[in-house]
């Protein structure tokens, strides 16, 4: 009996022992094929399925030859933070004398280059305006050199006594400088506005608000015009034509009382806003390499 459970013993194992050398055989596979579908998809120029395919291959499979992938991946996407970081784990990990790593280490030095050249340059406004971008004190206009930041969106404002403040959200991509003409209207800054207790006038969310209603209440009247014309062409009380009557002076009723709301609504918004406190709006340019608008900014 005990050579029975010492062959047992045995038997358990070796069958542990098999599973432990297959483990990683079956890893390697699983990595090997990610790399392939990663590879497929970086020729189509799918780089974010790339990126997402050998970073799971890379966690089946450390090689560093996949972190040399992955950094050319980043940069085709603009993502040189990341690159630069991919390219320094392979190089930590690959001889000196390997030509990828001689070209991973050049890559390095050209795209920190670029990242820090990224910046934004202000053009205009008056001199001794005050410059906060995301919130951190910048210093004074004019300055003519950029203003070094990450990459990314960034939030500019720029005060200066008897103007209203200048705001502007611009994105920036690595290695770009992007230049924002800044033109402020006279009027009370924005530090100044902030600690004001008043100031009388219309606010200009109610006024937006008031807008919205009434052309809700145009929008009715159209809808009831339509109702009328459609109901004197129904030859009768029932049918399609008459159903199609009903339904328009339903859609009008809702649009006249909605609107009516609405408009009364900004009417007393107007009056309630203090308009330099509660009911200031804007309108804050967004810029960037591949964007060009504008967004209304409101204070409640």
């Amino acid at each position: 009996m005990l050579w029975l459970v010492m062959l047992r013993r045995l038997s358990l194992v070796l069958a542990f022992a098999s599973l432990a050398l297959a483990s990683p055989a079956l890893a390697q596979d699983d990595a090997r094929q990610l790399f392939t579908q990663g590879q497929a998809a970086y020729e189509t120029g799918d780089y974010d399925s790339a990126v997402r395919l050998w970073l799971r291959a890379y966690e089946l499979d450390p090689r560093p030859l996949l972190q040399y992938n992955l950094a050319q991946a980043y940069e085709r996407l603009g993502q040189l933070d990341a690159a630069v970081r991919a390219y320094r784990v392979y190089v930590d990990a690959t001889p000196g004398d390997d030509q990828r790593a001689t070209n991973a280490r050049a890559r390095i030095a050209s795209l920190e280059q670029r990242v820090g050249q990224t910046g934004i340059t202000l053009t205009g406004g008056p001199q001794g305006a005050r410059v906060l971008i995301d919130g951190q004190d910048r210093g004074l206009l004019p300055r003519p050199d950029p203003y070094r930041v990450e990459p990314g969106s960034h939030r500019i404002v720029v005060r200066a006594d008897g103007f209203e403040d200048f705001v502007a959200t611009v994105a920036v991509s690595a290695g770009q400088q992007v230049s924002v003409p800044v033109e402020m209207r006279a009027g009370a800054s924005g530090t100044a506005a902030d600690t004001a207790g008043g100031g009388g006038g219309i606010s200009t969310v109610g006024l937006i608000v008031a807008i919205a209603g009434a052309a809700i209440l145009a929008g009715g009247g159209v809808f009831g015009g339509l109702a009328l014309g459609q109901a004197g062409d129904a030859p009768s009380n029932v049918g399609p034509a008459a159903d199609d009557a009903r339904t328009m002076a339903l859609v009008a009723d809702i649009m006249f009382g909605g609107g009516g709301a609405v408009l009364l609504a900004g009417v007393i918004l107007m009056f309630v806003l203090e308009p330099d406190l509660g009911g200031s709006a804007r309108v804050v340019p967004l810029l960037g390499p591949q964007l060009a608008g504008a967004a209304v900014e409101g204070r409640f």
